[in-house]
C-alpha cells in the first residue's frame, strides 16, 4: 500500500477478537509507504486497535502518519492493544512513522476473579501498543496525549511503545504528548516505552502520572522498566504519582 490515507472516522464493536484500523483491521508480509490517517478509530469492544493498523504481522511500514484520535471503551475480559500507528506488532519494521493524535482507552470490566483479571491488561503506545519479537521502531516520534485506565488489573503505557519484546530496538524516537494512567493493581509508564526493549538515542519531554496502583507502580522518564539497556537518551518531563504502593521510578 502506497500514499493510501482515510478520513473517515471508523467506529466497530464485536463479540469476536475486534481489529479496526484507519487503512486496514489487519495485514500480514506487507510494505507501507506514505499512508495516513486523519479519521477517528473507535472500539467498543477492545481488540487490536491503531490509526493506520489494527494488527501486522511481518512487513515494513515507513512514513506512516496518524492525526486522528484513537479510543477504546470495553467491558469485555480481554486485553486491549492500542497504539498510534499499530495496535499489535509482530515481526513488523516500523521507521519514520509520526502520531499526533489522542490516544484514550478505558476498560471498565471488573471482577473479584483474580485469574479472570489476567486477560485485562490495556498496552497503549504513541505509535505501537504491543510489539512482539523482531518488530523495531526507528525514527519515530509521538505529540499525541495518551490516557489509559483499567477497572482491576494492568496498564502499559509508552510515549513510543506500550510494551515490547525484551530483544526489541526503540531508536532515534521522541515523545512529547502526556501520558496518564490508572490501575488498581500495577501500572507502567515510560516516556518512551513502558516495559522492556533496548532503548537508544531517544527522548521525552512530555509529563507522566500514574495512580491507583497497589501492588506495583512504575514509572520512568524513559522506560517504565526494562529488561536491557537505556542509552544516549535524556527525559524533560515531571513525574507524578498518587495512592501508589510499592513504588519504582526514576528520571530515565
Amino acid at each position: 500500500l502506497i500514499a493510501c490515507t482515510n478520513h473517515a472516522s471508523l467506529q466497530g464493536e464485536s463479540q469476536n477478537r475486534l481489529q479496526l484500523g484507519g487503512i486496514a483491521g489487519a495485514c500480514s508480509d506487507s510494505t507501507l509507504e506514505d499512508c495516513a490517517n486523519t479519521g477517528k478509530i473507535a472500539s467498543l469492544s477492545g481488540g487490536d486497535v491503531g490509526g493506520l493498523i489494527g494488527s501486522s504481522t511481518d512487513g515494513t511500514f515507513t512514513g506512516g502518519v496518524n492525526s486522528g484520535d484513537v479510543s477504546v471503551s470495553s467491558a469485555q475480559n480481554s486485553e486491549i492493544f492500542m497504539g498510534g500507528i499499530v495496535g499489535v506488532n509482530s515481526g513488523t519494521n516500523i521507521l519514520q512513522c509520526a502520531n499526533t493524535g489522542n490516544i484514550t482507552g478505558e476498560n471498565i470490566f471488573d471482577t473479584t476473579d483474580e485469574e479472570a483479571s489476567h486477560s485485562t491488561f490495556l498496552y497503549a503506545g504513541g505509535i505501537v501498543g504491543r510489539s512482539f519479537e523482531s518488530s523495531p521502531v526507528s525514527d519515530s516520534y509521538n505529540t499525541g496525549d495518551i490516557c489509559a485506565s483499567s477497572a482491576f488489573t494492568t496498564v502499559h503505557i509508552g510515549g513510543i511503545t506500550g510494551i515490547c519484546y525484551y530483544r526489541d530496538e526503540i531508536s532515534r524516537c521522541w515523545n512529547s504528548g502526556s501520558l496518564t494512567g490508572y490501575a488498581p493493581l500495577y501500572s507502567y509508564a515510560g516516556g518512551i516505552v513502558g516495559y522492556s526493549g533496548y532503548v537508544t538515542n531517544c527522548y521525552n519531554t512530555g509529563d507522566l502520572s500514574l495512580s491507583g496502583s497497589q501492588r506495583g507502580t512504575h514509572l520512568g522518564g524513559i522506560a517504565a522498566r526494562t529488561g536491557n539497556s537505556v542509552s544516549n537518551s535524556y527525559n524533560t518531563g515531571s513525574l507524578s504519582y498518587e495512592n501508589a504502593a510499592n513504588l519504582y521510578h526514576g528520571p530515565i
